[in-house]
């Protein structure tokens, strides 16, 4: 009797802490305008289950830059991509699509109010510690950092998973390495987020986004639908890594934006095929460097090592599979 009684509390107890939980709350931050690995993001996400996209949002790339309108304010043109592949997969319209700043920060005490930044506070006050909002970032932070500054109460409604940052200590920078690009689209951002705040912070660093390099051919061959969605992805990856370039292999850095919100565990729901750590905040210095020996209190989840053949592997039956 009482061992069947605690076989009922067990199940109950995960049954509200994990199933009870229901979908994941998403919104998606990146600069579409710019390398093509965040539609390929944004492509899997939309065709993931498990989570329940509250928007997307367009961000801006460094000033003046635009990979694929030149001259076009950059999240202006995010959004349209944004859009266009929407229109492909047969959702357009199903989800809020949110223009953000076309310009960075000029200080670390100014907000800068959007559309992006009123859809983040909306969906994050509608949501809990328990149940957060996971705002999924690929760019820079100026939406979550001027999001925060205009409504502070959002921190621990929220987890904020960003692919970005410089390595931390014990991993080794690749050659030449200058600074870290995404820090740098928006550097007072990223010092509103890691000097300011207290959002709960997931982090892949650099020398972990680096590891989601994939080939042109392993692209090519396993995507054997050829569906307006994958022909759109290849051809604009191919303007990069084409039969007529030098390099055949590209890092597709913001794909573990979907493995680690989508891809989690059912029970103790958890990003668990991946490895991580807990590791001092750092702060932020002028430049968009990490200084690690001013820490300041709280701790980042660190991902070391992302289980890319999942990540891939799931990329590729939902890229076949999409429109169908």
């Amino acid at each position: 009797m009482k061992k069947a009684l605690l076989i009922i509390i067990t199940v109950f107890f995960y049954a509200n802490t994990t199933l009870g939980q229901g979908h994941i709350k998403v919104i998606l931050d990146n600069d579409f305008a710019g390398d093509p690995d965040g539609l390929f993001a944004l492509a899997q996400l939309a065709e993931s289950p498990s989570v329940d996209i509250k928007a997307i949002i367009g961000s801006h790339l460094h000033q003046g830059e635009n990979w694929t309108a030149k001259g076009k304010p950059s999240a202006t043109t995010a959004v349209e991509n944004v859009n266009t592949l929407l229109s492909l997969m047969g959702k357009e319209g199903k989800y809020k699509v949110a223009e953000g700043s076309n310009t960075a920060l000029r200080d670390t005490i100014t907000p800068i109010r959007t559309a992006a930044t009123d859809v983040i506070i909306k969906e994050a006050m509608e949501c809990s510690s328990r149940n957060p909002l996971y705002v999924l970032c690929g760019g820079g932070l100026t939406e979550i950092a001027s999001a925060w500054m205009l409504n502070k109460d959002i921190a621990q409604r929220i987890i904020l998973v960003w692919i970005g940052g410089a390595e931390y200590p014990g991993h080794t920078p690749p050659p030449g390495a200058k600074l870290e690009y995404n820090t740098t689209i928006d550097t007072k951002a990223a010092q509103v987020i890691f000097n300011q705040s207290d959002i709960r912070l997931w982090q892949i660093p650099r020398n972990t986004y680096r590891q989601c390099l994939i080939s042109r051919s392993v692209l090519h061959a396993r995507t054997t639908e050829k569906n307006p969605v994958t022909t759109h992805l290849l051809s604009v990856l191919d303007s990069h890594i084409g039969l007529d370039k030098p390099a055949e292999c590209y890092v597709l850095g913001d794909s573990p934006l979907v493995l680690v919100s989508a891809l989690q565990s059912k029970w103790e729901r958890d990003a668990c095929s991946s490895d991580y750590s807990y590791q001092p905040r750092p702060t932020v210095n002028d430049k968009g460097e990490f200084n690690f020996k001013s820490a300041k209190r709280g701790t980042v989840k660190v991902f070391d090592r992302l289980d890319t053949y999942l990540m891939f592997e799931d990329m590729f039956a939902k890229l076949n599979l999409t429109g169908r």
